[in-house]
């Protein structure tokens, strides 16, 4: 029996499920599969469980109380960036692994860089070879979007750590990667990104496992799939080209509002890839025939009814939202017995791009608000590259879209990764919850 081990940040039944979908077809051709992962309290992907021949898991937490958890963190995030204290912690249970399994291989898979210096330097010391797996890359991500928590510093101190923390994620998984015997990743701009520091690097798309799904086997009445997707720019290759003609555009005081009221996409990747898209004179939807490679025009005219019965927010945020967001959610909520007199739905995707998407499809609203957590911030998503092209689509369409106060294509970026909150679809209910924050007496 061949055997492999594999390192992973996140391992089934946390949210990583391109390793459950890898650990299962290994299997099938003939490997036997051992993983060490970080212990992560998620039961997101539960049902890959059992698909690896053991699974070794590393807490790095121990605290429950929230403060104490987070300060934990930061403890063990300063002990990884002097000391790589992760990488030292999970080798060692993954050496231990190695020495009663008689491994021919090694994979290390991150969306970040721990753990590759880990099985880079396992490899080396077992002699054996050593594939490294990259679900995203630190290059892609804005700011500091690639740790998992804000540092609580202030932030003009917070600016060096983040530049620092970058360069050493950068350099420990470069170091790694040029000792990789051959990389994997998801995309075409990872491969030509990756392919600087190692020339072996081979594009595996991610995707649904086709056999946990297939609505053909079980008859139901009609729906709608949404999966995943991206908001598009024209610089789809290489998104940092856009960051950086923005800033220009900012440094030159030409950002002015009616920039960005040209074009608004989206694609979306699921049992089907479909591209959506208006040039401000209607909505389009395209759906990919893979055999030809050709999109073929699906539906045009797309609209957004007015009304709507369906509404999508966190939840979990509630004690946290403003008083305007409290109230519409709870007069939704209160369905026929309340002040609306009729019943409302609640969905929730956590992707943008499938929110939008179910919304064009079938109607509804989708709130992202402000909250209290953060005062200085207004919202979680980006003015210039996540709700301007959206509220341009949805507006397209016959919707609206504002930050509670007014729209959003009204409102002047004044930086590059500006945030704003975001209230958008049916028509009437976006003005019903506009008009709550108006009257509530806050500001903006």
């Amino acid at each position: 029996m061949k055997r492999l081990l594999i390192l992973c940040d996140m391992f089934p039944p946390a949210f990583a499920p391109r390793m459950g979908y890898l650990c299962k077809y290994l299997k099938r051709a003939g490997w036997e599969v051992h993983v060490v992962t970080e212990q992560i309290e998620d039961h997101t992907f539960a049902f890959l469980e059992g698909y690896a021949d053991s699974v070794h898991y590393v807490s790095f937490y121990s605290a429950h109380h929230p403060l104490l958890r987070k300060l934990q963190w930061v403890i063990v995030m300063v002990l990884d960036l002097l000391f790589h204290y992760k990488d030292w912690k999970m080798g060692k249970v993954a050496a231990n692994v190695l020495r009663q399994q008689d491994c021919q291989a090694i994979i290390g898979c991150t969306y970040r860089t721990f753990p590759l210096p880990a099985a880079a330097r396992l490899a080396q010391q077992f002699k054996l070879p050593f594939i490294a797996d990259l679900r995203d890359i630190v290059e892609q991500y804005a700011a500091e979007e690639f740790i998992a928590h804000p540092l609580p510093l202030p932030r003009w101190l917070n600016r060096p750590i983040h530049a620092g923390f970058r360069k050493r994620l950068l350099h420990d998984r470069n170091k790694a990667l040029r000792q990789a015997t051959a990389v994997t990743t998801v995309s075409t701009w990872h491969v030509q990104t990756l392919k600087a520091v190692n020339p072996n690097v081979h594009l595996i798309y991610n995707g649904y496992d086709p056999e946990l799904f297939y609505p053909q086997a079980t008859p139901t009445k009609p729906f709608t799939i949404t999966y995943t997707g991206r908001v598009h720019s024209i610089a789809l290759q290489d998104p940092t080209l856009l960051f950086k003609a923005i800033k220009a555009m900012n440094d030159a005081k030409t950002n002015q509002r009616s920039n960005f009221s040209r074009l608004g996409q989206y694609a979306l990747y699921g049992s089907q890839t479909q591209f959506v898209i208006t040039t401000g004179h209607d909505v389009a939807a395209f759906t990919l025939d893979p055999e030809s490679g050709i999109f073929f025009l699906v539906k045009e005219g797309i609209r957004i009814a007015p009304d709507a019965s369906e509404f999508a927010i966190n939840c979990s945020n509630s004690r946290h939202w403003l008083a305007p967001v409290k109230q519409y959610v709870s007069e939704l909520l209160a369905g026929a017995d309340g002040p609306r007199g009729r019943n409302f739905n609640m969905r929730w995707i956590a992707c943008f791009v499938a929110e939008v998407h179910r919304i064009l499809c079938r109607g509804g609203i989708f709130t992202y608000p402000k909250d209290d957590r953060n005062p200085a911030r207004p919202g979680k998503l980006r003015l210039m590259y996540e709700a301007n092209p959206m509220a341009f689509l949805v507006e397209q369409a016959g919707g609206r879209a504002t930050n509670g106060f007014r729209r959003i294509m009204e409102i002047q970026p004044e930086k590059v990764h500006q945030r704003v909150a975001v209230f958008l679809g049916a028509a009437n209910e976006v003005d019903y919850v506009t008009d709550l924050h108006r009257k509530s007496g806050l500001a903006e």
